[in-house]
């Protein structure tokens, strides 16, 4: 995660995608839920930063599904907001193109 994190922070996108895709499955057969929806947020948010609104859309979409189910509140209000935010931007693109 915290590698994912420094690549967004020096503009390397891609491989923050691939560091959070790492973490996911790492995190997954760890059996880390909360970890694991995290990570889905991050790598939606670094989706969102390259204008994959698709993929962003899916990640955060599962990311809010874990916090649901864990009943992680905050976490889903959190993520919820950055799907507002891939849905304006995947909008605002649509409209511009």
């Amino acid at each position: 995660m915290l590698v994912g994190q420094y690549s967004i922070g020096v503009g390397q996108t891609d491989k923050a995608i691939s560091n959070y895709s790492q973490g996911i499955e790492a995190a997954r057969q760890g059996g880390n839920a909360s970890t694991v929806g995290r990570l889905y947020y991050l790598r939606a948010v670094a989706h969102r930063r390259k204008g994959q609104y698709t993929a962003a859309h899916s990640d955060i979409q599962e990311a809010i599904a874990r916090a649901r189910h864990a009943g992680q509140g905050q976490a889903m209000s959190h993520y919820e907001a950055e799907l507002a935010a891939i849905q304006s931007e995947a909008g605002a693109t649509t409209t511009n193109n």
